[in-house]
C-alpha cells in the first residue's frame, strides 16, 4: 500500500480505504459490481422543484398557455419549464380550440355563419360556399363545379359470361396515364367545360 500512495500521490489512508471497498464488492459481486462511484456523485447538484412548481396551480390558466408565459410568471428559465415536461413532472395539454376570441369576435362568426343559411320546404341548412363567385349583383358566376372526368375506357366484353353476353360495352380503367393523356382530359373536358361556361372570356 505504501508503494501504491507513493505512486499516486494521495495518503495511504486513501489505498486502505479504496481497496477495502474492492475486496466487499468483488467478494459479493464479483468482477462486475466493481464500477465507477463518479457517476451521479460529481457535477453540478440537481435543485429541487418541487416547491416550484406546486405553485403552477395558483396560476391563472390565461397566464400559463405557454412554456414561455409560465416562465415569466414563475421567474425562471423557458429551459426549466421544458426539463420538468421532459421528466414527467409536469404535464403538457394541446387544445385546437383558442378561447381567445371576444364577443365581438364570437357575434361576428355567428352573423356570417347565418348569412349561409337555407330556408327551405325540407328545413333550413347551409348553403356549400366553396369557391363560389358572385358578381357586382349578387349573382352566382361560378360555383366552384367545374365536372369529372374519371380515367376510364368503353370496350366490348370478348366472351360471354353469366353477368353479359359477348359484344357487351364494358367500363374499364384506361392502362396508362401519361402526359399526352392529361393533356387530352384537360382539352376536351374541363377546358371546353369552362369555355361552354363563360363564353365571352374566351372570344379572341
Amino acid at each position: 500500500m505504501c508503494h501504491a500512495a507513493e505512486k499516486f500521490g494521495v495518503n495511504i489512508s486513501t489505498i486502505s480505504r479504496v481497496w477495502g471497498r474492492f475486496k466487499s464488492t468483488f467478494d459479493s459481486d464479483g468482477i462486475n459490481g466493481v464500477v465507477s462511484r463518479m457517476p451521479g456523485a460529481t457535477g453540478r447538484k440537481k435543485k429541487d422543484r418541487q416547491a416550484l412548481l406546486a405553485c403552477i396551480a395558483d396560476i391563472p390558466f390565461r397566464r400559463r398557455m405557454t412554456q414561455q408565459c409560465l416562465a415569466d410568471e414563475l421567474g425562471v428559465a423557458r429551459s426549466v419549464v421544458r426539463d420538468a415536461i421532459a421528466q414527467g413532472q409536469l404535464l403538457r395539454h394541446t387544445n385546437t380550440i383558442h378561447p381567445l376570441l371576444t364577443k365581438e369576435n364570437k357575434h361576428a362568426r355567428i352573423r356570417h355563419a347565418l348569412r349561409h343559411v337555407v330556408h327551405g320546404p325540407d328545413g333550413s341548412h347551409f348553403s356549400p360556399m366553396n369557391n363560389v363567385v358572385y358578381d357586382a349583383n349578387r349573382q352566382v358566376l361560378f360555383d366552384g363545379k367545374i365536372g369529372i372526368w374519371d380515367f376510364t375506357k368503353q370496350t366490348e366484353a370478348q366472351r360471354t359470361s353469366k353477368n353479359r353476353p359477348a359484344g357487351t360495352l364494358e367500363t374499364k380503367n384506361l392502362d396508362s396515364v401519361n402526359g399526352k393523356v392529361y393533356k387530352r382530359y384537360l382539352n376536351q373536358g374541363q377546358v371546353a367545360n369552362l369555355r361552354k361556361r363563360h363564353p365571352r372570356r374566351w372570344v379572341c
